[in-house]
């Protein structure tokens, strides 16, 4: 930890502690996006060469209203993707398409959003209030560090931080396609 990460209270995980710097989405996710990381030594990516993304707000979903429109910021680090699924190709993860470490703001939101295949979330710290619809019904749970929660393909969901924030990792299945290739 260096000093500034002691002086802003930040332990090794914390997006504080991180040296590389914040990308806007915009052109992280865009077709002039820096190539993504290649293992190193022992199939080792450090962090600070994973690519770092800002979002503010959070996930925008147009359309909802209060928390389910998304707001506030999260800080992510994606140990696979968002520039494809090559990394994940060379370490031999054929079935995943995004591994995220993220750090919501307290009281942030992800907004209501949907997905083409199977997502997990995975707490690791703080409280994480979750919706998501589930054959046209709204369903609601609060997840603490170590709770998971599984999203089928096209269920709608969306995430809010509590009062202290969340970190929690986020792990994407590959659609079959992708996988068969």
């Amino acid at each position: 930890m260096t000093a500034e990460d002691a002086h802003a209270g930040a332990d090794a995980s914390s997006p504080a502690a991180s040296t590389a710097a914040w990308q806007d989405p915009r052109t992280a996710h865009g077709p002039d996006a820096p190539a993504p990381p290649e293992p190193g030594a022992a199939g080792v990516v450090r962090r600070d060469a994973l690519p770092h993304i800002a979002y503010a707000p959070a996930h925008p979903a147009p359309g909802e209203e209060g928390w389910l429109a998304g707001s506030g910021r999260n800080r992510t680090r994606w140990a696979v993707g968002p520039q494809g699924e090559g990394p994940a190709r060379a370490l031999g993860l054929r079935r995943v398409r995004a591994l995220i470490d993220s750090h919501l703001e307290p009281d942030a939101a992800v907004g209501l959003h949907h997905h083409d295949s199977v997502e997990v979330y995975y707490v690791l710290a703080g409280t994480l209030q979750v919706v998501h619809e589930r054959d046209g019904t709204r369903e609601e749970a609060l997840l603490q560090a170590g709770d998971v929660h599984v999203i089928a393909p096209g269920e709608a969901h969306a995430a809010r931080a509590g009062a202290a924030g969340a970190r929690f990792l986020a792990l994407e299945e590959a659609g079959e396609a992708a996988a068969a290739t």
